[in-house]
């Protein structure tokens, strides 16, 4: 019981301490790019919220054929979507 206790106050430690460092309004932007026939990558649109960002690369993808990804600020890939 004292273990169970202890992990769980461990948990709550550990995920306010991962809150305090990001200011509350801080948002990730996210890139959304589609990919041409040549392979060159283009931008598309940038939104604040990657769930959103992600259903409108589906979407897109699905009614152009084309390929698209979603890059964040540093431009890292976090998710490539294919038609």
């Amino acid at each position: 019981m004292l273990k169970i206790l202890l992990g769980v106050g461990l948990r709550s430690v550990h995920l306010s301490l991962i809150l305090l460092q990001l200011p509350a309004t801080a948002q990730m932007k996210v890139f959304i790019q589609y990919q041409d026939q040549f392979g060159k990558w283009h931008p598309y649109q940038t939104k604040h919220n990657d769930r959103d960002a992600y259903r409108t690369a589906q979407s897109r993808a699905r009614s152009t054929g084309k390929r698209y990804r979603l890059v964040d600020e540093s431009g890292n890939l976090l998710d490539l979507v294919n038609p």
